[in-house]
């Protein structure tokens, strides 16, 4: 069957309707239109042809939620595993070597250079994910007339702001647990607890610059 450009139209009004994701909106467009263009001419109309397509092949309109929640699950297991495997990757060799100079640098830094200085290169390495979640946001919004949010992308945008919550807990949980209401981590705590603090932040904005790299690189070549 002949697919003209108002039936195109036609379909991507549906399912801009009816869909959440960006993936499942290519997938199912895509499908939809290689079917009905290897199906004879008939005298179904083709918003019948469409609707006969989606619910042989996806259980119907209705469905397309079920499977965009389950495929959604899926997409965030595999995500954050990446991420954790990234994670655990600087405590084998070869990055072993850069954790342990590191976590050496934190901590001669700690004693050496002012904690206000090390407060602000931590902050700044702590944002980071959450800045480049924020902007990516910000050029999505402005073409969030033309293209769906994307499963990636909520994953990643969870996994970047989390690192801005970890950094809050480091600066207002330790008063919770020392008589010094006045206790400022950063500037009070031990040398030790500083490097440790520095080498979780590095670790994991470096981690996830991996990530975010590797998922919207596979993402531009699909």
């Amino acid at each position: 069957m002949k697919v003209t450009h108002e039936d195109q139209e036609y379909l991507r009004s549906l399912l801009w309707l009816n869909v959440k994701y960006q993936e499942t909106y290519n997938e199912v467009y895509d499908h939809v239109l290689t079917a009905i263009e290897e199906q004879p001419d008939t005298n179904v109309s083709k918003p019948q042809a469409f609707d006969a397509i989606i619910n042989s092949d996806f259980g119907g309109i209705g469905t397309l939620a079920q499977l965009e929640a389950e495929r959604a699950k899926i997409v965030s297991s595999n995500i954050r595993k990446k991420q954790w495997q990234y994670q655990l990757s600087y405590f084998k060799l070869p990055l072993l070597l850069f954790t342990v100079l590191l976590a050496g640098s934190m901590y001669y830094a700690a004693d050496v250079i002012s904690r206000k200085t090390i407060l602000i290169i931590v902050l700044s390495v702590g944002f980071s994910p959450t800045i480049i979640v924020a902007l990516r946001g910000m050029i999505r919004f402005f073409n969030r007339k033309h293209q769906k949010p994307s499963i990636k992308d909520k994953v990643i945008e969870q996994i970047g702001c989390l690192s801005m919550s970890l950094f809050n807990l480091f600066i207002f949980l330790p008063p919770l647990f020392v008589s010094d209401d006045n206790y400022k981590f950063f500037k009070q705590a031990h040398a030790s607890l500083i490097a440790v603090t520095a080498l979780f932040f590095f670790i994991y904005s470096l981690s996830f610059i991996r990530l975010y790299r590797d998922e919207f690189k596979m993402q531009l070549a699909s």
